[in-house]
């Protein structure tokens, strides 16, 4: 989270273009959105027993459990003017690239705003945001084969949100993308992914990052990532 953050900071200051990536978290972990309490989000001790880290992330939006062996995520930063002014029109530009990434793969998906990508009318990938000056960073998560009985378990979810998607639990809101086509793995998707992703953020993927940037990552992972005033701040 601390080097999407020092991404970001580049791009304000024109140090960089605009430019993604895709990673994992390792160990598996669970992002609490920039605005969001821990404890009302989170069943902390069960993430404990499970060894699930948690951390805040700079962008906004809902907790997102990150599974180390069946989650892939991706972060773009890029220009916030032009068609990605307008908040819902940049998801749908940024998220758009993810459908047709897993249409090519023979999954039919679909952008459901405000951040929400679903297929079978169940999420299957879920964005948020952050912006600064001119620039945007979007988080997006893709759930391949996320253990979904472990999600429902550590997430707390308001009932009336549930219901206000029409289902009575977690486990009924989202499904993976082996779920939908069991031979589909972060290989196979990772390709698609590049490709269109380039067609929208005009550089190349980020290779290679430079010194100062991972520096800055650093200084904000001593400073604030790491500490749990900020993770667990209410």
């Amino acid at each position: 989270m601390a080097l999407d953050e020092a991404l970001l900071d580049a791009h304000v200051n024109g140090d960089i273009g605009d430019c993604f990536r895709l990673f994992h978290f390792s160990p598996s972990a669970a992002t609490l959105g920039y605005f969001q309490c821990a404890g009302r989000e989170l069943d902390i001790g069960r993430c404990k027993e499970l060894g699930i880290d948690v951390v805040r992330r700079p962008t906004g939006g809902g907790c997102v459990f990150h599974d180390e062996s069946g989650e892939l995520t991706y972060s773009v930063v890029a220009s916030s003017k032009g068609t990605m002014k307008e908040i819902i029109a940049s998801y749908s530009a940024i998220c758009s690239c993810v459908v047709r990434a897993l249409g090519r793969l023979g999954i039919e998906s679909s952008f459901s705003p405000v951040n929400d990508i679903v297929a079978g009318k169940k999420k299957i990938s879920g964005s948020a945001q952050t912006r600064r000056g001119d620039s945007l960073l979007q988080h997006g998560t893709i759930m391949i084969s996320t253990d979904l009985d472990t999600l429902e378990g550590i997430l707390k979810v308001d009932g009336k949100k549930l219901a206000g998607k029409g289902v009575a639990s977690v486990r009924k809101r989202v499904t993976t993308l082996q779920e939908c086509n069991p031979d589909i793995t972060e290989s196979s998707l990772a390709g698609p992914l590049v490709e269109e992703f380039e067609k929208i953020v005009r550089s190349p993927p980020l290779n290679d990052i430079s010194p100062s940037i991972i520096e800055h990552a650093h200084q904000l992972e001593k400073e604030k990532y790491s500490k749990a005033a900020f993770t667990f701040r209410r």
